[in-house]
């Protein structure tokens, strides 16, 4: 071989948590799995304080879970690369439809994005 190429892939994790309740458990499962190192963990709630400055155009992609994922949109625009995806999971259409009209005022067309709704209906018999 004359030529090789090593890739080399390096992850980083931030991973903020809206419910302060549930952000230990999710410590200990990375610390658990071998990714305390790259993965850093606390709470801050996103929808009232924003993401923090630091990351801004710095991030390649934004995963919200979130009650009103649409007030999380504005910063999540600031943070995003320009090729950067956004993924918001929501439970409910009018979650869907207001995170849209967010994400139309934000100008994200060049973006990919990704809402992901689950619609679970139960049968009585």
């Amino acid at each position: 071989r004359k030529w090789q190429t090593i890739y080399s892939l390096l992850v980083i994790m931030i991973s903020l948590f809206y419910n302060a309740k549930i952000f230990p458990v999710f410590r200990e499962d990375f610390c658990k799995n071998g990714l305390s190192k790259l993965v850093t963990v606390s709470v801050r709630d996103i929808q009232g304080q924003g993401f923090p400055d630091e990351h801004v155009g710095r991030v390649d992609a934004i995963f919200l879970d979130l009650p009103q994922p649409w007030l999380a949109i504005s910063s999540a625009a600031k943070m995003l690369r320009s090729d950067g995806i956004l993924c918001s999971f929501s439970p409910c259409i009018e979650q869907v439809q207001r995170t849209c009209e967010a994400l139309r005022k934000q100008d994200f067309s060049g973006t990919y994005i990704y809402i992901v709704s689950f619609f679970v209906k139960f049968w009585a018999c």
